[in-house]
């Protein structure tokens, strides 16, 4: 009695006419469906899984583009840069006073006592 032919364990087709490989487990894949696994492992560019690449295209920081100003990255749609408040729209930088102001201390001490 013979072996039956090797089939895929992808794409279920018969591998006895075709070249195949066998995993660790001894599941058979035809070279089709190897060189497919390995382009998608690959991701779109080359380099990179399709998760990393999946996540860099939503990320706001990916497309970030450096402040006229300051040079500090800004993600993308950004109007006012976080680091020195300037708006990329009017082309002005905002500006921020601060003042402290002493406040009059309205404790009194009991007994007319002073500090």
């Amino acid at each position: 009695m013979s072996d039956p032919a090797p089939t895929c364990s992808v794409c279920g087709l018969s591998c006895e006419d075709r070249p195949f490989a066998k995993d660790a487990k001894g599941r058979v894949i035809c070279r089709e469906c190897l060189d497919a696994k390995k382009a998608q492992r690959a991701g779109p560019e080359g380099g990179g899984s399709d998760l990393m690449s999946g996540l860099l295209a939503k990320s706001k920081m990916a497309k970030a583009t450096p402040c006229p100003n300051c040079k500090s990255y800004m993600p993308e749609g950004t109007v006012v840069c976080a680091a020195c408040g300037f708006n990329t729209q009017t082309g002005k930088a905002s500006t921020t006073r601060v003042s402290v102001v002493k406040k009059e201390s309205s404790f009194k001490w009991p007994f007319g006592r002073k500090k």
